[in-house]
């Protein structure tokens, strides 16, 4: 049991680490004006990044939330075809 939850620990720790790199930048941030009349899709992408998105190794490291951006519109697509 000590192992299943040692792997729980660092998946939740990674999910957590990916997440919040991909929302909490700065370029996430909207000032607020204009807010209100973007899309859902347009607000999704402008509050969450993207990165290294061509890279099978991050892809698989992250669990697919290199690709975050694209994710909050389509979310029931398998991250493995979200890839640029």
């Amino acid at each position: 049991i000590c192992v299943q939850m040692s792997i729980y620990t660092i998946s939740s720790f990674l999910f957590a680490f990916f997440t919040q790199t991909s929302h909490l930048q700065e370029e996430c941030f909207l000032d607020g004006k204009g807010f209100e009349t973007l899309s859902f899709a347009k607000r999704q992408v402008a509050t969450s990044m993207d990165f290294a998105t061509d890279s099978p190794f991050w892809g698989h490291v992250s669990g697919g939330l290199n690709t975050q951006a694209i994710h909050h519109c389509f979310p029931s697509v398998s991250a493995m075809h979200l890839r640029a």
